[in-house]
């Protein structure tokens, strides 16, 4: 098979994948007809969905976040509290229900929004994935219906640390430090329309539907798995692919790049878009979010499975 022959058939099914996840059907007019073979599998919701509407929603109550925050902190101190001379609630099956819920909601989202991120850069390239304001839109549709149900689910995703709390477990640092982060950055990212949203939503829901089927096994079972150590190493992985994407954007934002003999950056979709104009408030929070969990995860993963394993070598 040659090149070429290879390259267009590879072409149509990334087309046909991404007509699937709800990729807009204008995109695809300079590049290639795709037909509407898979479009019966997506559900009316995910078709119909408009990402305008659900952004003027978002943006108009912007300001909901921060107290959320606030509440779910001071919710954390008084259950503890609360809990501290009382018996743990038995709350396995719950757990299992819970756990096993959000692992197939992340595999959906993982099916939905990992080919779509694969199609956009196949097409368009990196600089345009993180740079192009514009390209925001294009998660209008099944892509788009997704990216609400992930800024949304990180509400719904605090109820883990209670869970933590009312079984008695170590609630630690890095676990509500991460849930606040994480709400605030994704909700405000959302706003202001970051790009780089594609990639977030694409590696969350890929790790979390790991994540969670670990947790659902862990709860199953009298005892967890022993690939729990795959689960921190690719949530590390997550985090050091997020601090390189968000460190890039940043060079781009400021055209550091171009001093290096880069051409400047001209935008595949808005030809009047010559830098990478995006927030960067929005931009600044998740490089230091990303890099936060970088060094969180990391220590973690020392103190869980190096430090202790050499620990247990030493008493051997």
């Amino acid at each position: 098979m040659s090149l070429k022959l290879f390259q267009t058939r590879g072409c149509v099914v990334l087309s046909q994948l991404a007509k699937v996840m709800g990729y807009p059907d204008t995109t695809f007019d300079d590049y290639m007809q795709v037909n509407s073979f898979f479009e019966p599998f997506l559900l009316s919701v995910e078709k119909n969905f408009r990402m305008d509407t659900t952004l003027n929603f978002v943006t108009k109550y912007a300001w909901i976040a921060p107290p959320t925050c606030l509440a779910y902190l001071c919710l954390i101190y008084t259950f503890q509290r609360y809990m501290k001379r009382r018996p743990s609630f038995h709350l396995r099956p719950i757990l299992l229900y819970w756990n096993l819920a959000l692992s197939i909601l992340s595999f959906w989202g993982m099916m939905r929004m990992v080919p779509i991120l694969l199609f956009y850069l196949y097409t368009h390239g990196f600089r345009s994935s993180v740079c192009d304001v514009s390209t925001f839109p294009v998660m209008s549709g099944a892509s788009g219906f997704w990216t609400a149900i992930f800024i949304f689910s990180k509400y719904f995703e605090l109820l883990d640390t209670f869970f933590i709390i009312f079984r008695k477990r170590n609630l630690s640092f890095l676990h509500w430090y991460h849930h606040v982060t994480v709400l605030l950055c994704s909700w405000y990212s959302f706003i202001s329309k970051q790009p780089a949203a594609l990639y977030f939503c694409a590696m969350n829901y890929t790790v979390h539907t790991v994540m969670y089927f670990y947790y659902f096994l862990a709860t199953l079972n009298p005892k967890p798995p022993k690939w729990g150590i795959y689960v921190t190493f690719l949530q590390i992985l997550q985090m050091i692919a997020g601090c390189i994407i968000t460190s890039i954007t940043f060079f781009y934002s400021h055209n550091f790049l171009f001093n290096f003999g880069l051409k400047p950056y001209h935008s595949t979709i808005t030809p009047s878009v010559s830098s990478c104009a995006i927030s960067r408030s929005s931009l600044y929070a998740s490089i230091i979010m990303y890099w936060s969990y970088l060094y969180l995860f990391s220590a973690f993963f020392y103190r869980r499975y190096i430090r202790k394993s050499s620990t247990a070598k030493k008493l051997v």
